[in-house]
């Protein structure tokens, strides 16, 4: 196995740390929220190239992208890029290249265009002020009918306040999968646990139920 001596630049890290460590090294550094999906991920790609039907001639790259901590501290957004280049005359990959990227500076432009977006369309949407002043921790005035759907509301992860938002824009689940950078089977899991939270059967009920309450 090689590592680019931009290895240590890029993480702090020495390359015989991850040699030696292997995947449970590299695991430890990750950010426990973006674990799940990164095995999520893995094991699909897994399943797919496992598969007796699988055209091992045409593999796209497998991207992942979630939050490391470096060496020093600091967290920072990482895009990993795999190519399987060699199989065993089993089929079984043999090489993988990997390529890693600081997109921390993308992913600090996505949050402020959302923020901005939030802010402009805040007022002409009751869903989208409600999730400001969550985002913000403000308190905010709610009827009592409202209590039931504020207290679920009060206890959506971050993501789950992101999806619900895109959903009221009316983007599909594709859409909003491409636009988080994750699975749809990802997306399609936080829609089915904002279902059970609201207490409602289907997305409409839940962006009516949501914009009703706040």
């Amino acid at each position: 196995m090689f590592v680019s001596p931009a290895f240590k630049k890029l993480t702090g890290y020495e390359s015989h740390q991850f040699l030696e460590g292997g995947s449970r090294f590299w695991f430890s550094l990750i950010h426990e929220q973006d674990i799940p999906v990164i095995k999520k991920i893995l094991s699909e790609a897994h399943l797919k190239l496992a598969s007796p039907d699988f055209n091992h001639s045409s593999i796209p790259p497998l991207i992942l992208e979630y939050r490391l901590k470096k060496a020093d501290g600091h967290w920072i957004w990482l895009k990993e890029s795999k190519w399987v280049v060699e199989f065993t005359a089993d089929g079984i990959k043999d090489k993988v290249l990997c390529f890693l990227e600081d997109i921390t500076a993308v992913k600090e432009s996505e949050a402020a265009q959302i923020q901005e977006l939030l802010a402009c369309e805040k007022s002409s949407h009751t869903l989208l002020e409600t999730a400001i002043l969550y985002q913000e921790k403000k308190p905010t005035k709610v009827s009592h009918t409202a209590d039931f759907a504020l207290e679920n509301g009060a206890k959506l992860t971050k993501r789950e306040k992101e999806v619900l938002l895109l959903l009221a824009e009316g983007k599909s689940t594709k859409s909003i999968a491409s636009q988080l950078f994750v699975s749809v089977n990802t997306i399609e899991t936080h829609r089915r646990h904002l279902l059970s939270k609201f207490g409602v059967k289907n997305s409409v009920e839940l962006i009516a139920q949501a914009s009703s309450a706040f």
